[in-house]
């Protein structure tokens, strides 16, 4: 598995119909999982959405954004796409009209491989904490 970081700095004063775009080149059979933080002192006024292309992928209902504040929040996406390289765009917008904000993403990519053994890890642990449970 591959850890990806990108810093998103978003300036005030920028809006959802011209948002910051950066984009990052990962490398992987899946990206297995996606993490971002939202910093204390956001309090919503930002938003922030991940594209495959033209495709919005996070979040999954199309006209809406990540929002809040001060909130750190770990998504297991596992997505495959056709070719092992893949580019990611976050885009990101700021309503704040006196700071900048910033965004820090995770990207946790992983090979075919490496996703059937975790799977498969994750399903016994499922089944021995259910057999756990009826015994207690």
């Amino acid at each position: 598995m591959d850890e990806y970081f990108l810093t998103i700095n978003v300036p005030a004063n920028t809006s959802q119909s011209n948002p910051v775009e950066e984009s990052i080149e990962v490398e992987g059979d899946y990206v297995y999982e996606i993490a971002y933080l939202i910093p204390s002192g956001h309090v919503a006024l930002t938003g922030l959405r991940v594209f495959y292309g033209n495709l919005q992928l996070l979040p999954r209902n199309r006209d809406e954004w990540i929002r809040g504040d001060d909130v750190y929040r770990s998504v297991k996406v596992r997505w495959s796409f056709r070719s092992r390289k893949v580019k990611l765009t976050f885009k990101a917008f700021n309503e704040d009209d006196t700071y900048e904000h910033s965004f820090y993403i995770w990207i946790v990519t992983a090979m075919r491989e490496e996703v059937l053994v975790f799977e498969r890890l994750e399903h016994l642990m499922k089944m021995f904490i259910s057999v756990f449970m009826r015994w207690r």
